[in-house]
């Protein structure tokens, strides 16, 4: 298990052909390319276009696929949920100093909230949060200098700029690079069965095989 200067956690993964997958199916979204434009436009370009990619990956999943924990004691519905809550919490409350909006939820009760309630809800009502969440943290950085230090400051003090590549890092790393996730869903839970052992919130199981694609988790 690898791990980020922030503590995240990398798990190391089969590619396709090694697990006797399909190959990844071209879905027309090529990333945005602002090669040789100012850091701020590149910076939002990149990170819309993996909330964009979160979006597309979802579209069309049922309730039962978005709803499932097949592997990870997770479910699509709650990695959408938790990138809504890290997203607008990194941008608008922990930068720009406004309300949050999970205020209520009692964490000390259950320190994975997100992932669990949102099984709960339409798979719809959950990115449309996600999207809200995003057009907030949109607001929140408009008119700010990238090297802003942000509001909270309690643990560390942290500028605009580190809150757009820590939002792309973290984007980018939970749908996968290279498989849909309901597709994923839909063939764990085929071979495991719904109640067995799991490895935690949002762990991967480790693959000792030849790593050549990468998936990861993340701590809040």
């Amino acid at each position: 298990m690898l791990a980020d200067p922030e503590d995240n956690e990398f798990c190391v993964e089969r590619s396709a052909a090694d697990r006797g997958d399909a190959e990844p199916v071209d879905t027309g979204r090529h990333r945005p390319a602002p090669h040789a434009a100012a850091e701020r436009q590149m910076l939002e370009a990149m990170l819309d276009w993996y909330r964009a990619g979160v979006v597309a990956k979802v579209a069309a999943v049922s309730q039962t696929v978005a709803s499932a924990t097949p592997v990870w004691a997770t479910s699509i519905a709650g990695l959408v949920e938790h990138l809504a809550l890290v997203d607008e919490s990194w941008f608008a409350v922990d930068f720009a100093g406004q309300s949050e909006r999970w205020a209520n939820v009692d964490w000390d009760a259950d320190a994975d909230w997100e992932f669990h309630a949102a099984v709960h809800e339409p798979i719809e009502e959950v990115v449309a949060r996600y999207q809200r969440s995003c057009d907030r943290s949109r607001a929140a950085a408009t008119g700010r200098d990238l090297d802003e230090i942000g509001a909270d400051t309690e643990r560390r003090e942290f500028t605009l700029r580190f809150v757009y590549l820590h939002l792309i890092e973290e984007t980018a790393r939970h749908p996968g690079p290279h498989r849909r996730p309901a597709r994923a869903a839909r063939r764990h839970h085929r071979r495991i069965a719904p109640n067995g052992p799991s490895a935690g919130i949002d762990r991967p199981e480790w693959s000792k095989n030849d790593p050549t694609n990468v998936t990861s988790t993340t701590a809040r």
